[in-house]
C-alpha cells in the first residue's frame, strides 16, 4: 500500500471515529494539540483499535512506541506504512 492511500485510510478513519478532519497543513501538528484528539492514554488506545481495524494489523503495545507513533498524522501514516510492508513481507506478497 502506498503511503498517500495510508493517509488517506487514516484521515477516513480519523473523521469517522473521532470526528476530527486532518488537512494536509496541519499533518504535523500533535495529536495533542487538535482539540477533538486531545487523547489521555485511553484515547491513545481507541487510536490503536481504529489503526488495527483499519489495516487488520496488530500493534504490540509492549514493543511499538505508541506515544511516538501516534504523534501527528505524518508520523502515523508512516509507522502504518511501515507496518503493512512488513506484514507483507512475512505474508510473502
Amino acid at each position: 500500500m502506498e503511503i498517500e492511500q495510508v493517509r488517506s485510510e487514516l484521515k477516513r478513519g480519523i473523521n469517522e471515529n473521532f470526528g476530527a478532519l486532518i488537512a494536509d497543513e496541519i499533518a504535523g501538528v500533535p495529536f495533542t494539540q487538535i482539540p477533538e484528539l486531545n487523547f489521555d492514554s485511553l484515547r491513545a488506545l481507541e487510536f490503536v483499535e481504529m489503526v488495527e481495524i483499519l489495516f487488520d494489523l496488530q500493534i504490540d503495545l509492549y514493543n511499538d512506541d505508541v506515544q511516538t507513533n501516534f504523534r501527528d498524522l505524518n508520523t502515523l501514516a508512516f509507522f502504518c506504512k511501515k507496518k503493512l510492508d512488513d506484514a507483507a513481507v512475512l505474508a510473502g506478497a
